[in-house]
């Protein structure tokens, strides 16, 4: 069961606090305090610097009698009218593919043993957690990673693969795009691989980010064929 002590860190990743927050709402027993955050975090809309300044000042145990009582629905009513909203615009979507493009075209990469420049213990134990398939928790190390280096691309290169091998192919291209394709040395591999998460939510740009590998001297080049020929 999730607690308060996992989810205050999240507060400086919003997109995986996001994510954390709406597994949460699915599950039918919560403890007091979880509850609470989850209310706090939907009363302020998601804004976390909000949220820390709430948490700052208020020195009162984190429960929903304890928090601002401006919402009168509660977020259980909140999550079925969204779904109502969405359902209805995204169904045929929805029925149209639900197909994993990654996993259909991709292989997954085997990870690197060792990385320069930077603290290789760490590294090394990012990878071993990466090469277990423990996506969640080399996640979060290799979150850690790039906040200590920014712009290194083997740590934003591999955080857009875990994504990928999570299913969230809009976090990877995320981390994908922050790459300078004409200087890394995972140029090719992430021009393939941004071209496959735009499989899922943008296929036009997908059809002419392939159609470009197919015609270079990428490594990629007969997959990209082999995608355009069965999804084009």
């Amino acid at each position: 069961m999730a607690t308060l002590a996992e989810l205050i860190p999240l507060l400086d990743y919003p997109t995986f606090l996001a994510e954390k927050i709406r597994h949460l709402k699915m599950e039918e027993s919560l403890n007091e305090e979880v509850d609470g955050f989850i209310f706090l975090y939907d009363h302020y809309n998601g804004d976390t610097q909000k949220i820390k300044s709430y948490l700052t000042q208020s020195k009162q145990k984190i429960t929903r009698s304890t928090l601002p009582k401006i919402h009168k629905l509660k977020w259980v009513k909140y999550a079925a009218i969204f779904a109502i909203i969405i359902g209805i615009g995204s169904y045929l979507t929805l029925q149209k593919t639900t197909k994993n493009y990654y996993k259909t075209y991709a292989n997954t990469d085997p990870g690197l043993p060792v990385f320069m420049s930077i603290n290789k213990h760490t590294l090394d134990q990012w990878m071993l957690e990466y090469k277990d398939k423990n996506y969640q928790k080399s996640l979060k190390t290799g979150m850690q990673l790039l906040n200590e280096n920014p712009n290194n691309d083997t740590i934003q290169y591999y955080l857009g693969v875990i994504q990928l091998e999570l299913n969230r192919p809009k976090q990877a291209l995320h981390y994908f795009s922050k790459i300078n394709t004409e200087k890394s040395a995972f140029s090719e591999q992430t021009s393939w691989l941004k071209a496959i998460c735009c499989m899922y939510a943008n296929q036009p740009k997908a059809k002419q980010m392939l159609e470009t590998i197919a015609h270079s001297d990428s490594y990629y080049k007969a997959k990209a064929k082999e995608l355009l020929k069965e999804e084009f």
